[in-house]
Parts: structure tokens; sequence; C-alpha cells
């Protein structure tokens, strides 16, 4: 799939035909069906008439047009959606103890929210994502809210938890390592793919009650 995935940017007709016919498709990778589009867009600038039809095939067709859908949505700048083999590693525990990781979580669609209790936009976003999550079986999407709280404010995270019954896997990092790992503000949002991919960043606090969302969300988990 990553063969097919460049020969397709790559504008290379023979060996994209030839790794179609061997099988190959798009839907079984992680790689950026956003670059499909851009391929597509490219073959018909160029008038490269044997590329476009095969980019209008049936197993690229259906991943174009997932990735239209996502993108044509109403205020989608505000979603970074662009899926990648970017790996951000990170091991953190979380409040009972229990150590979490990429690794521990593949599989999974994983949101990673970082936040801190003296942020008012995290407090503001966070009942709407508690609803996006409620949407899906935590057994395929997990939210996982990072705490950015130093030590001395640990008291005001505990009892913020403890008055919110939100569906979330709370972790620590007042060290900030993971959070520094993974370049963003607060409220910033990373969303991970089941192979432990980021696929999209979101930086401030959004609504997370449109559709697009839980779309988004819902496309990622019947990627293979």
């Amino acid at each position: 799939n990553n063969y097919l995935h460049f020969a397709v940017l790559s504008g290379n007709y023979e060996i994209t035909k030839k790794l179609l016919d061997l099988g190959m498709n798009p839907n079984d990778s992680a790689y950026a069906i956003s670059d499909y589009y851009d391929a597509f867009e490219c073959a018909k600038f160029s008038g490269n008439d044997k590329m476009l039809e095969l980019l209008e095939t049936k197993q690229i067709s259906e991943s174009l047009q997932n990735w239209l859908d996502l993108k044509n949505n109403d205020e989608y700048n505000l979603v970074n959606f662009r899926v990648s083999n970017i790996v951000r590693p990170f091991k953190i525990r979380m409040l009972d103890g229990e150590e979490i990781s990429n690794e521990s979580l593949k599989g999974k669609v994983v949101l990673v929210n970082f936040w801190a209790t003296w942020c008012g936009y995290c407090r503001e976003e966070m009942p709407s994502l508690n609803e996006l999550g409620l949407n899906f079986d935590p057994a395929v999407f997990q939210i996982i809210a990072v705490s950015v709280d130093t030590d001395d404010r640990v008291l005001e995270m505990n009892n913020y938890i403890n008055g919110n019954e939100f569906n979330f896997t709370y972790v620590r990092d007042p060290s900030l390592t993971t959070f520094s790992s993974y370049s963003c503000g607060v409220p910033g949002t990373y969303i991970i793919s089941k192979q432990g991919t980021t696929v999209a960043k979101i930086e401030g606090g959004i609504d997370w009650t449109p559709e697009k969302y839980k779309k988004l969300i819902q496309y990622l988990i019947d990627l293979n």
C-alpha cells in the first residue's frame, strides 16, 4: 500500500495499474487519503487521462469520496485532517497508576486532549467532547484527557474530575514530557489512527457536537 500511495502521488500510471491489479487497496492504508485527492486534481490539470481513469476506479474513488465529504463540510478548516505515517510515541500513567502507551492502544482510534483546570477554553469544550465519545464503543474509540496541571494543582484537578462525569481516561503529565513531544497548546487535541499514526491536530477549544466530527471518527474506525 505504501508503493501504491507513492505511485499515485508521482502520477505513475503503469505501476499504479499493476498494484491495483494485484489487489492493493488504498482503504487498507493509514496514509494520506487527502493526497489521492491532490493527485486527482493534478491528473485533471495535466490532462493525464489514463491516470485520471485509474483514480476514478472503485477502489480509489470511494476513498476520495470519503475524503471529499469531510473536506467540503462546513468549518472544515477547524480540523487539520491529514492521514499520515507520523507516530508520536508516548508512555504515561493513568490516575490509578496503570501505564498506557501508543503501543497498548493500537487497534483503537484515540483522541488525545491536553487540558488544565486553569484553562477556561479546556473546560468549555469538555462537555461536547464527552458527547462525541458517547457515540462510540470504548473498545474502538478512546478519549485520553492529559492534564498538564502542576503538582500544586492536583486538588483542583481531582475536584474538577469528580465534579464532572465525563467518560474520559484521565492521565497526568506534570513534567510536560508528553505535552512537549506533541507540540501544542492547551487545549490541544490529536486524533490517532488504529495503526498509531497521527491523523488530525486541532489547536484550541472547539465544539465537538457537529456531525462532521462523528463522521471523521467513524471513518477512521472503519479503516482497516
